[in-house]
């Protein structure tokens, strides 16, 4: 019987598309709940964050760093879902106190706990530090169809983008080389910025599940960072093309070169 409920809840949680996309184990990562462990015991009200900073010494901001780093990396489903289970749970507290409770909700505790990482370390280290994917991909096709969102009201034009992968930077877990992807975004996403995904031009693209207020259905968005061009640039003759700093990364003459900057810099904390 055990056995049978395994197998089932294989089936619920684990992707049933052919198709490669994010998913989420069937528990948290041991990182994300001791990420939420942690931000449960150091911070309660608004009055205790004040002083958060001074209570991390290095080591421990570390620590924080690479618990986030890792909760992103193996599950960043996961991650999302045990947030969503944590405030359900602070939600029933407040009903229960008649909402007099000073306690924060999980989301602010995790914000607080990210910013003293991004304090230490920048915030485009920290940006690209929760970052799932990042993935170089050669456009073979683009197509703008109608979009509506999770509360059935809005209505837009949602751009989706097929790939074939062509390297894995970060994201083994779930794309590799070769691997046929579809990645998606709301064209208002970029402002003023054009972005073209050229179909036969390859680019490197920052990736992300998207998880709106439903469940996720293994869908996979363009995840936006603080970079020139939100982290996106084209790759020409091997190297990634950009009028500033790829990813603030020095000068490099080749794309291994670059992956190797990438590496040291920003993924310090494991692979």
């Amino acid at each position: 019987m055990k056995t049978l409920i395994n197998i089932l809840m294989l089936f619920i949680f684990y992707p049933t598309s052919l198709l490669p996309q994010f998913y989420s184990d069937i528990e948290p990562s041991q990182y994300a709940l001791d990420f939420f462990q942690l931000a449960e015991e150091s911070i309660h009200s608004f009055v205790e964050s004040v002083d958060l900073q001074k209570k991390f010494n290095d080591d421990e901001i570390q620590h924080i760093a690479t618990l986030y780093y890792n909760a992103m990396l193996e599950d960043p489903v996961g991650f999302k879902m045990h947030q969503r289970k944590k405030y359900n749970e602070w939600k029933s507290n407040m009903i229960k106190s008649n909402y007099t409770s000073k306690e924060l909700k999980p989301a602010t505790k995790k914000a607080m706990l990210i910013e003293i990482v991004s304090d230490k370390y920048g915030d485009d280290f920290t940006e690209i530090l929760k970052l799932p994917a990042l993935v170089r991909g050669k456009v073979i096709k683009k197509e703008l169809v109608d979009f509506i969102g999770d509360d059935e009201k809005t209505k837009t034009k949602q751009m989706k983008i097929t790939l074939i992968v062509e390297d894995v930077i970060k994201g083994e877990k779930y794309f590799n080389k070769d691997d046929q992807i579809t990645v998606s975004y709301l064209p208002f996403w970029f402002q003023d910025l054009y972005v073209d995904f050229k179909p036969g031009n390859s680019y490197l693209i920052p990736l992300r599940p998207w998880i709106g207020l439903r469940e996720y259905r293994g869908e996979i968005a363009v995840d936006l960072l603080p970079f020139d061009d939100y982290g996106i640039y084209s790759v020409s003759n091997d190297i990634p093309i950009t009028d500033g700093k790829c990813y603030e990364l020095s000068e490099f003459s080749s794309y291994a070169e670059f992956k190797q900057s990438f590496y040291n810099t920003y993924m310090i904390f494991g692979r």
